[in-house]
């Protein structure tokens, strides 16, 4: 019997041993998407499609609110350079994080909204759009997989 005591003891101090080491505080990923995403918001601000481009993973998915699909970071990186020099040069970007949610240990889904606004202008009450992130972990980095632009229709509404 007292055998049987100590199994359950050692058993019950494993489990919850297991369960103190599984990864449920996700506070040094949140703050590496964070950083992801305020790296997005400087690379709009200086206008930087290289460090735009770098947030992305290789064979990223793009599609942003009028339609436009762009497949890889090498795409993305290339528009978004002539788009900083033309239509949202000298501009700013914010995001608000709204939801960060872990799939697994290595996928994560993050709903932003946003609006980019000329560099001495006031952000909008109401955000512009809505994008939607998916990230995944790779070799320890957090990188977007698939981004989702949605645009608000109701931002002019009062």
């Amino acid at each position: 019997m007292k055998r049987l005591f100590a199994a359950l003891g050692i058993i019950l101090f494993l489990s919850g041993l297991a369960a103190a080491t599984t990864p449920t505080d996700h506070a040094k990923d949140e703050a590496a998407i964070r950083a992801i995403l305020a790296n997005l918001e400087e690379a709009w601000t200086k206008g930087d499609g290289k460090l735009w481009g770098e947030q992305f993973s290789e064979d990223v998915d793009f599609r942003v609110w009028n339609g436009l699909y762009l497949k890889g970071r090498e795409a993305i990186t290339k528009s978004h350079t002539e788009i900083f020099k033309t239509i949202f040069k000298g501009e700013k970007l914010r995001h608000k994080v709204l939801s960060i949610r872990f799939l697994r240990a290595d996928v994560a889904v993050v709903r932003t909204e946003a609006s980019h606004v000329k560099k001495d202008a006031e952000f909008p009450s109401r955000p512009m759009v809505f994008p939607l992130y998916v990230m995944t972990k790779e070799n320890g980095r957090w990188q977007i997989v698939v981004f989702q632009n949605t645009k608000n229709e109701l931002q002019d509404a009062g």
